[in-house]
């Protein structure tokens, strides 16, 4: 909804058939606390995250396999004293999650109820890697599956590879993502490929090497792909629409 004073809803098992259907919106509500490291406030992310019942209230839903459509998701970035405050929340039970550069959640996640204040969300060390990903044209790139590698004696070895979005939380750019990535060695280097496939970007990223954990944000710039045409044409050398055209990429 539009007025922020009530909560979003959803509603299923829907029948196109039927007339049409009405939902009854309850009062949002608000999430407020702080996120600590040893005890000290530090700025992190936090994410909420919580699958909607029938009667429009929310239930704890940590896994994604689990999520289903309508499924609620809210997600801040704390101030510079750790604060965040998450508004809009529908009532029942949340998992809060947080993260940030060189630390993560002593135990993965938290259960707290809609409403709640002065929670308090406890980090661990743990070591990360931050960087952040330009367009051919400058701008930002918000989400990106990273390939990640450790630098080891003779080459590399594989660290991971996955879907990231970044956040707002170590910049005071608001229009500038930053991407914090868990990695297994705090005294490795890591290199780093990065490609996205979106509206502000499709291309790639040539490998990015020396990357250490708990260093400033490495700067990381994709390069554009020029596009590849294919026409597909019968033994008569006509066009053919329609056609299923499959790519496969071949080491050099």
């Amino acid at each position: 909804p539009e007025d922020p004073r009530y909560a979003p809803g959803v509603l299923r098992r829907l029948d196109v058939r039927t007339a049409p259907y009405s939902m009854t919106l309850q009062s949002a509500l608000t999430l407020e606390g702080e996120v600590q490291l040893d005890g000290k406030p530090i700025r992190a992310t936090v994410q909420a995250t919580g699958r909607f019942r029938d009667d429009g209230s929310i239930e704890a839903a940590a896994r994604r396999k689990d999520w289903k459509v309508g499924d609620g998701f809210w997600k801040v970035d704390t101030d510079k004293a750790g604060r965040f405050r998450i508004t809009g929340v529908a009532p029942g039970t949340l998992y809060l999650t947080a993260w940030g550069r060189s630390c993560r959640m002593r135990d993965g996640h938290i259960v707290v109820e809609a409403g709640a204040k002065g929670i308090v969300i406890p980090m661990a060390p743990h070591p990360t890697i931050t960087f952040r990903v330009h367009a051919p044209d400058g701008r930002s790139v918000g989400a990106v599956e990273a390939v990640i590698k450790r630098m080891v004696p003779g080459g590399l070895a594989w660290e991971r590879r996955e879907m990231h979005w970044g956040s707002y939380g170590e910049s005071e750019d608001e229009s500038v993502h930053t991407f914090v990535v868990d990695v297994s060695d705090a005294e490795a280097e890591y290199v780093v490929t990065a490609k996205s496939e979106s509206a502000t970007a499709d291309a790639e990223s040539a490998a990015v090497g020396g990357i250490r954990p708990g260093a400033e944000p490495t700067d990381i710039y994709l390069d554009a792909r020029p596009p590849l045409r294919v026409l597909v044409v019968d033994e008569k050398n006509q066009p053919v629409p329609g056609a299923f055209v499959a790519l496969r990429r071949f080491p050099a």
